[in-house]
């Protein structure tokens, strides 16, 4: 059986489209549990009535305690062999689990695509560039960082996770972290997989709205925590021996992008302290960068300052754009 965990807070909009797409599905054995995190614009009701349709449905309803707790309270009362994750402001096609579960589900993880739909109709596909059953090896290198790239390993929808690996290892969403504990979680839990199903194909919808029920607000600690879970990803392939000159590409890419993201948020957060921008002395990889120049594409001069870690030139421009503009 495959147990689907659905976090509900506030999402009365969109939660019938996404409780109606999980009961249409063709594959049977699922149960699916809803947990009500504390909603108040009528989203509770909704839970209790799909209770009485179909009692595959179980509904637990908690104090607003967060995603994190939300998922982890499924987690704590799903039966099934197979655990899956879906967003309450998402819907699957109805051949999602049957998809996932096609080849008898014995890998330790099974990743399919994502469908990102946005609210002007316009549609993204992003799935595996493969159907294969892998290793954690050196010789899978490739899929492995296909996967990276796509940032199919971040999110927990469009997966099935085997129940008694998270159970074992107990494995659960940080609740001390707002941002990106799903990739966290993913992270702890792949130290534990050995065989990984990768299924080409997509059928879950991520509805792509300005501000989604569970989404989280751009904070002071991002730059920080962008930096920490790049690190996740790159102690994986290091530990797994994973770095080859394509994955370490993918990666520095990635870092490019968190350092330049996080300089140039310190403009929207109303300029706080310097040490905001002091923190690019505490990222010791940025010396690997030297030799992945070409991969990340922004202005000379910002990728010196940030190669030579001189974030007083970071400071003075971000202030002189700030008085010249007053």
């Amino acid at each position: 059986m495959i147990s689907i965990i659905v976090p509900v807070y506030n999402s009365a909009d969109y939660l019938e489209d996404c409780i109606e797409s999980i009961y249409r599905q063709l594959y049977p054995d699922w149960e699916c549990i809803l947990i009500d995190d504390g909603s108040s614009d009528g989203s509770a009701r909704i839970c209790d009535a799909w209770t009485k349709i179909d009692r595959r449905f179980r509904v637990f309803h908690q104090l607003n305690s967060g995603v994190s707790t939300a998922r982890n309270t499924g987690i704590k009362y799903a039966l099934g062999e197979y655990i899956t994750f879906i967003d309450s402001d998402d819907w699957v096609d109805d051949n999602y689990l049957s998809a996932l579960i096609a080849t008898g589900g014995e890998s330790d993880l099974i990743v399919s695509g994502i469908i990102d739909c946005y609210a002007d109709g316009r549609s993204v596909v992003c799935k595996p560039c493969t159907s294969a059953v892998i290793d954690i090896i050196p010789q899978f290198v490739d899929v492995l960082t296909d996967l990276l790239k796509k940032n199919l390993l971040y999110g927990p929808t469009n997966k099935l996770y085997k129940s008694d690996i998270i159970r074992k290892h107990n494995i659960g969403f940080p609740i001390d972290c707002s941002l990106g504990e799903d990739l966290v979680f993913n992270f702890t839990y792949l130290d534990y997989v050995r065989t990984i199903e990768t299924v080409s194909e997509a059928h879950y919808n991520y509805r792509k709205i300005p501000s989604g029920s569970l989404s989280t607000k751009v904070s002071y600690d991002k730059f920080k925590n962008d930096y920490h879970h790049w690190q996740l990803r790159f102690n994986f392939f290091k530990n797994k021996n994973l770095l080859t000159d394509s994955s370490k590409a993918v990666l520095m890419k990635l870092l490019w992008g968190v350092l330049y993201d996080g300089i140039f948020r310190y403009e929207s957060l109303g300029y706080p302290s310097i040490q905001y921008l002091k923190f690019l002395n505490k990222i010791q990889e940025i010396d690997l960068l030297q030799e992945y120049t070409s991969v990340f594409n922004c202005s000379p001069w910002i990728k010196h300052a940030i190669l030579n870690r001189r974030y007083l030139i970071l400071f003075m421009y971000f202030h002189f754009q700030r008085l010249f503009r007053i």
